[in-house]
């Protein structure tokens, strides 16, 4: 099946499941075509999405005169009818939040994509995010009929939502990672329950196999996200002050990752006179592997922001339970889908959980937190698999 993938930005260094949920369909012979609205130039890039083909959209030449002359084929359609009907009703809402020049950007951008989408034989169209791309894939619908779908994450429902109800009613379907957004969707924008659908963000454990126990004197915490607020690691490093000032220096922590909360982290530590806490920055996927066989513990004590949006499902918590590593997370929105029973959940906003989290585990016998890790793999083969959610992906794709 011809299916594009219309995104925002790619290969985005902290996106791995867009990257991943590509890979997989192309191994389950999809043919995948890439479209990006730009490449978001990250220093580190990961191995896996090298050798990938994407089509940037400033980087696209069709003559004006083509482009013209596609459009004039259409004028007498019931497609074009839609659109123009479309654009009208909603120009004055599109305009106010990103103006006359973007409006028009986007126009041109979706009539030049039909134009080569129709030209590629494109049976389906996909976005990742509920953003300007899968606005972009809404307009080729009614330009083309080619129908599109789209997976919603956290911050396009909770924080920027643009046009959700309109997104999901022209739509094939529509995906969303957790059954606690869908709840949200259904309640919030009234959307039918039936149009949208929970696929989760899988991980390809062919990548992870279960790390060893270790009895250590020097337990070795881990946590890989983006510096943001939403990751509470301001609350892990408080946690860990609380530790250290009971058991001294009988860990190590590493945060990997880079964000605009860098300083604030840093700042904290210094003040903390944390020696023990180190920030390791960005990192491959490989890299991240590697230091999730070195690690204990993962942590990732996720809070609302100053807006109340609340976090999605973390893939890095995935990707270390794939391991068979004991997970902390938080007990907010769909964390507790991928974590409940089969790993600790704490309270947000609270270093005193994630201290007692520590303490928890610090007691723990090599035997009982083997036992615990190996359930949170399992959870992962059963409900967070790739090979299984991207099956689910393709019926759907297909339906």
């Amino acid at each position: 099946m011809k299916i594009a993938y219309l995104l925002d930005a790619f290969p985005a260094l902290s996106e791995t499941f867009v990257l991943n949920e590509i890979l997989m369909l192309k191994k389950m012979n999809q043919e995948i075509f890439i479209y990006a609205r730009y490449n978001p130039n990250n220093k580190i890039i990961h191995k896996t999405a090298k050798n990938l083909t994407v089509n940037y959209l400033c980087d696209i030449e069709e003559s004006k005169k083509n482009v013209f002359f596609y459009l004039k084929n259409k004028v007498f359609t019931l497609q074009f009818i839609k659109i123009i009907v479309f654009l009208y009703k909603y120009y004055h809402r599109f305009l106010k939040k990103h103006g006359l020049i973007s409006y028009c950007y986007t126009i041109w951008f979706s009539i030049v994509l039909s134009k080569q989408f129709e030209e590629n034989k494109i049976e389906h169209v996909h976005s990742h995010f509920a953003g300007d791309a899968s606005f972009l894939s809404m307009i080729i619908y009614l330009f083309t009929g080619i129908p599109y779908s789209f997976t919603t994450h956290s911050y396009d429902i909770y924080l920027q939502p643009k046009m959700l109800y309109e997104k999901h009613f022209y739509a094939k379907f529509a995906i969303t990672i957790s059954n606690y957004n869908k709840k949200y969707l259904i309640e919030k924008f009234n959307i039918e329950k039936d149009k949208i659908n929970v696929v989760r963000c899988g991980i390809d454990l062919s990548c992870f196999h279960q790390i060893d126990c270790k009895e250590r004197e020097v337990i070795r915490i881990v946590s890989v996200a983006r510096l943001v607020e939403t990751k509470g690691f301001l609350y892990l490093i408080k946690g860990c002050h609380l530790f250290q000032r009971k058991y001294g220096n009988k860990f190590i922590c590493n945060i990997v990752g880079d964000g605009p909360m860098l300083e604030a982290i840093r700042n904290l530590i210094q003040k903390l006179n944390l020696n023990n806490v180190f920030l390791l920055g960005a990192k491959t996927h490989d890299e991240v592997i590697e230091i999730l066989d070195n690690s204990d513990i993962f942590i990732l004590p996720c809070v609302r922001d100053k807006t109340g949006r609340p976090e999605g499902i973390p893939v890095a918590l995935m990707e270390a339970m794939a391991k068979g590593m004991v997970v902390v997370s938080s007990d907010l929105a769909g964390i507790p889908e991928l974590v409940s029973e089969v790993g600790i959940l704490i309270h947000q906003n609270d270093e005193h959980e994630v201290f007692r989290a520590l303490e928890r585990f610090y007691n723990m016998s090599i035997d009982d937190r083997f036992s615990l890790g190996r359930l949170a793999r399992q959870k992962i083969e059963k409900d967070f698999n790739l090979v299984i959610e991207t099956k689910k992906l393709i019926q759907l794709f297909e339906q």
